[in-house]
């Protein structure tokens, strides 16, 4: 993550001047409706927010933004029309700007997009979106990404930032999808895993919401993404289908040298035999991956399976919080089976992968089961695709590195059947090298759902912001950007003085590879890896 870094022109000096004239402007964010999608968006973001469905009496100085994702009248469209007027700040999707901007839209097929190099926008990766895309056709519109298709639209003192797809059936989108990962070589490494990229939504719409604060000269503050202001931080997954005892004692003695907390999640029908070992582990968690190592369509064959493999751990005093499913792979029924189950947390790259927690939605409510992504390139999948060693571990350095500087979760995960221990090995040494916190699961699945339930507000006064909130612990943190100062990370407290604050101007940008459309071509390989993978569930 780095500071956005965009010229002050003489309409942005205007849009300052209107708050200058402010005594106070409340910092948070509004949505004229509750699209579930959003406020994903927004809770991963540590974002404050609130939505204000019958948007009339707002003042400019109410609200810092307002997200226009739904509304059902003329006179809510008019009173939305007069907030931009006065000087406010909207973003609007696709779903509501030709209904908001009553402008002709084109319509346009999007499978993926990729970022402009050198924008605000060059730390998103390549966007698969696969929806039908719009943007406005007027002259009067200026692009602000023309590889993302972003546009911005001056409407009296205000301003409006279009995005061209519907982000809340993005962030709801349940299909799965072949993807390849890059790397520098022809032959890459597949996954089946989340169509869409969610991750990389939430960053657009967050970079979206930062660059309207920045242009009317307000910082943008958030509830930061690690306990007490990490800049990173690490866990180490491990599924044990069909693993050897051997396997999984040498796996086990690299994270006990190496002081890597991971989180090991038990296939239960062939290792009955030696669960004591797993009972036996230091500074290990133990979770469930199965008995049975299937995903089912129904609800009951799902229940059974998950209550099985429980009943088998319990036998040995290990009581699970976490669960993460076969192959990945994640349902409705299945979501519905884990939260029944009570447990705390899952993990299923088809539903998302790269990204930070959230609750997944299910029809009509939010599930109680946090959902942690993680990087969803295994040894096994490196190996399917022919890569040597040094390529392996360069492979994970990349991704390393890559996520340090854009302040992301690093989370991988093993199989001890794959061997291949000295190159986790090393890997390990490269993140104690690099001091980045250690975390297994369950500890952090525990302080997300504290971060989660954390409430506050912010007043900028000044050069002073005032917070409210119904918690000042020294595990939370904010980050407040600033077109001014830079990028700060700073524990919350009651007032915060923006001059007083140790701030970073922007480093180098991160822009993607110039041949990354190369993940996205055709290759008769994803075909022959889908038909292996269907097999393979046939066998078990």
């Amino acid at each position: 993550m780095y500071d956005l870094d965009f010229s002050v022109d003489r309409n942005q000096k205007r849009r300052i001047k209107i708050f200058d004239e402010q005594s106070y402007m409340n910092l948070r964010i509004g949505l004229t409706d509750n699209k579930p999608g959003w406020q994903i968006l927004l809770k991963q973001e540590g974002i404050s927010y609130e939505i204000i469905p019958c948007f009339s009496n707002i003042k400019y100085s109410d609200l810092s933004a307002l997200v226009v994702n739904g509304f059902n009248s003329l006179k809510q469209r008019d009173n939305i029309l007069d907030y931009v007027k006065s000087g406010g700040a909207v973003l609007v999707d696709a779903e509501m700007s030709s209904e908001l901007l009553n402008v002709n839209m084109k319509k346009f097929r999007i499978k993926y997009l990729i970022p402009e190099k050198n924008s605000i926008y060059s730390e998103v990766g390549l966007v698969d979106i696969y929806q039908n895309g719009l943007i406005p056709k007027d002259g009067d519109i200026s692009s602000l990404d023309n590889g993302l298709k972003i546009k911005i639209k001056e409407i009296g003192k205000g301003i409006v930032l279009i995005l061209p797809f519907n982000v809340n059936k993005a962030i709801l989108d349940f299909s799965t999808s072949c993807r390849r990962f890059y790397f520098k070589r022809k032959e890459l490494p597949s996954e089946r895993v989340s169509k869409i990229s969610k991750g990389e939504i939430r960053k657009i719409v967050r970079i979206s919401l930062e660059y309207l604060h920045h242009i009317q000269g307000l910082p943008f503050v958030q509830l930061w993404y690690y306990p007490k202001g990490n800049k990173n931080i690490f866990a180490f997954r491990v599924d044990t289908d069909f693993s050897k005892q051997k396997d999984t004692k040498a796996l086990y003695k690299i994270c006990k040298k190496n002081e890597i907390p991971g989180s090991w999640f038990v296939e239960t029908k062939t290792s009955m035999q030696w669960l004591t070992d797993f009972k036996k582990m230091q500074n290990q968690e133990i979770g469930l991956h199965c008995y049975r190592h299937r995903v089912f369509k129904d609800y009951n064959s799902n229940r059974r399976n998950l209550e099985k493999g429980i009943k088998i751990l319990n036998k040995y005093d290990i009581k699970p919080v976490g669960f993460v499913s076969p192959y990945g792979e994640w349902n409705y029924n299945l979501g519905k089976a884990i939260g029944n189950a009570n447990f705390q947390y899952s993990s299923e790259f088809s539903l998302d992968y790269d990204d930070l927690p959230f609750y997944p939605y299910l029809k009509n409510r939010f599930s109680k089961v946090l959902q942690i992504p993680i990087h969803p390139i295994s040894i096994g999948r490196l190996r399917r695709s022919h890569f040597t060693d040094e390529e392996m571990m360069q492979y994970y350095i990349n991704i390393i590195i890559r996520k340090i500087k854009l302040n992301e979760p690093i989370i991988f995960y093993h199989h001890p059947s794959h061997k291949k221990f000295d190159i986790f090995d090393s890997i390990f040494k490269f993140i104690n090298e690099h001091s980045i916190k250690k975390f297994d699961f369950a500890r952090l699945s525990s302080w997300w759902v504290k971060r989660n339930e954390v409430k506050f507000n912010a007043i900028l006064e000044d050069e002073k912001v005032i917070i409210g909130s119904n918690n000042f612990s020294s595990d939370f943190w904010l980050r407040i950007s600033s077109a001014k100062y830079g990028n700060s990370i700073t524990q919350i407290r009651p007032e915060i003085n923006l001059r007083n604050l140790e701030w970073h101007k922007k480093g180098e940008i991160i822009s993607l590879h110039k041949d990354i459309n190369h993940i996205r071509q055709f290759s008769w390989r994803n075909f022959l890896y889908d038909l292996e993978s269907i097999q393979g569930k046939f066998k078990q």
